[in-house]
């Protein structure tokens, strides 16, 4: 199974056989895409939580600049915005067309995102 599947499906057998066998685990998909993102996408905080402490890039952006901090704040998703958070994600990057995290999910009217977000500091 690849790596972006196996985050998509929460396949954590296959993600630590591809981690011991030395795969990259910040390779992209044809998206720019990698497997952390997918997870969040997917919403497999066990996923997330395995590929944060594999040392994953966390802030990796897809082809719009969607990070998955940014994907977690649009989604809503406190469980894994609160992994990333944790973990030092970069709370204020902006996708290409200038939306940071906070602001996807003000936009979004996903309050619950929007407070944790400020809590941590988000601007």
């Amino acid at each position: 199974m690849d790596l972006f599947k196996a985050a998509r499906m929460g396949d954590l057998n296959a993600i630590r056989t591809a981690i011991k066998n030395g795969e990259n685990i910040n390779k992209r998909d044809s998206r720019g895409m990698t497997a952390l993102i997918w997870a969040v996408d997917a919403g497999q905080p066990a996923v997330v939580k395995l590929l944060i402490e594999a040392k994953a890039d966390l802030n990796a952006a897809d082809q719009y600049g969607q990070t998955a901090l940014i994907l977690a704040a649009g989604r809503n998703d406190c469980e894994l915005l609160n992994l990333l958070i944790a973990a030092k994600a970069n709370l204020n990057i902006k996708m290409l067309g200038g939306a940071s995290a906070l602001t996807v999910a003000l936009d979004n009217k996903k309050a619950d995102a929007a407070a944790l977000l400020k809590k941590a500091g988000a601007k």
